[in-house]
C-alpha cells in the first residue's frame, strides 16, 4: 500500500510539473509558518536542500514528553520538493504516578514523505499557491513491539493547498488546509480537515513574529494558537520558536517547540 501511494504522488506531481515548466516564473518571498512545516518553500530551486531539527517539549500534568524529529527537504525539479521525516517521542512520568497506564510508551512515530509543488505565482497580488501530498507511516512502540507487535501500526494521508500572500513589504499571511485520513487496521476514521491561518510581521531580513492558528474538524480536538519567532545565526541557520496556546479552557499542560533550519 505505501509503494502504491508514493508512486501516485510521483505520477500526480511529475504531471503538474511536465505542464508547468514552459512558464517561467519569478518568486515571491513568504514566510513559512512553524506548526504546519511546509515541505519545502514556496519558491523553492532546483537543487535546494534544507535539515532541519525539530524539538518538541510537552509538559503535561502527568508526564513530560519530549519529542525529537530530524526532516530533510530536496527540491529535485524547479518549484517540486519532497521531504523525509522521521519523530521519535519519549516519556516520562511526574512524581505521583508511578504506573504504566499513567504514561504513554516511548516510540519512534513512523516514517513521513511528502511531495510539494508550486503551481502558481501571481505577481499582481503578490499570491504564491501550491499543492502537497504527504504519506505517513506509523510505527508501534517499542514495548508493543517487544510484545510481539509487528512495526508497522497503520498510516495516514494528507492533501493540502497552500496560499501565500504578502501584503506591503513586510506583512505575510498564509492559508493552508486540506483532508487527513488516518488508516489503521481493524478501524476505519472519517477524515478529518486540517486548517491553519498565519500571519507574520517581518522585523528585518530572515527575522519574524508571527501567530498561527490550526484547527482540526472533530469533537475532542482544541483549535490552538501559536505566537512564534524566527531569526537568523549565521548565513546558512535559522532559528525558530513557538509556544502552543489553546484557544479555550482545557486540562493540557504547556508545550514549547523549537527548530533548527541549516541550509546546505
Amino acid at each position: 500500500m505505501m509503494k502504491r501511494t508514493i508512486l501516485f504522488q510521483l505520477l500526480i506531481m511529475y504531471a503538474i510539473n511536465v505542464n508547468a515548466q514552459s512558464s517561467v516564473r519569478q518568486n515571491i518571498k513568504h514566510v513559512e509558518p512553524l506548526q504546519v512545516d511546509l515541505i519545502q518553500d514556496l519558491n523553492a530551486r532546483k537543487g535546494d536542500r534544507q535539515l532541519e531539527i525539530d524539538l518538541d517539549i510537552d509538559l503535561q500534568h502527568r508526564y513530560n514528553a519530549v519529542s525529537i524529529e530530524l526532516e530533510y527537504e530536496h527540491t529535485f525539479s524547479q518549484r517540486l520538493g519532497m521531504e523525509l521525516a522521521m519523530p521519535l517521542s519519549l516519556y516520562g512520568l511526574k512524581s505521583g504516578y508511578n504506573t504504566a497506564a499513567d504514561i504513554p510508551h516511548n516510540r519512534i512515530e513512523g516514517l513521513k514523505l511528502g511531495l510539494q509543488y508550486t503551481f502558481s505565482t501571481i505577481q499582481q497580488i503578490r499570491t504564491t499557491m501550491a499543492l502537497a501530498l504527504i504519506h505517513e507511516s506509523h510505527f508501534h512502540s517499542f514495548t508493543s513491539m517487544k510484545k510481539g507487535s509487528r512495526l508497522m501500526k497503520g498510516y495516514s494521508e494528507t492533501a493540502a493547498f497552500v496560499a501565500a500572500k504578502r501584503l506591503g513589504r513586510r506583512i505575510h499571511t498564509m492559508l493552508y488546509t486540506g483532508p487527513e485520513w488516518e488508516i489503521m487496521p481493524g478501524a476505519s476514521r472519517k477524515p478529518v480537515l486540517h486548517s491553519d491561518i498565519s500571519i507574520h510581521w517581518q522585523v528585518a531580513k530572515r527575522q519574524y513574529v508571527g501567530l498561527e492558528y490550526v484547527y482540526k474538524s472533530g469533537k475532542e480536538t482544541v483549535p490552538e494558537i501559536y505566537p512564534q519567532l524566527k531569526m537568523a545565526l549565521t548565513r546558512h541557520m535559522d532559528l525558530c520558536l513557538a509556544a502552543a496556546i489553546p484557544a479555550k479552557k482545557t486540562h493540557e499542560g504547556i508545550n514549547i517547540q523549537g527548530s533548527l533550519e541549516i541550509k546546505l
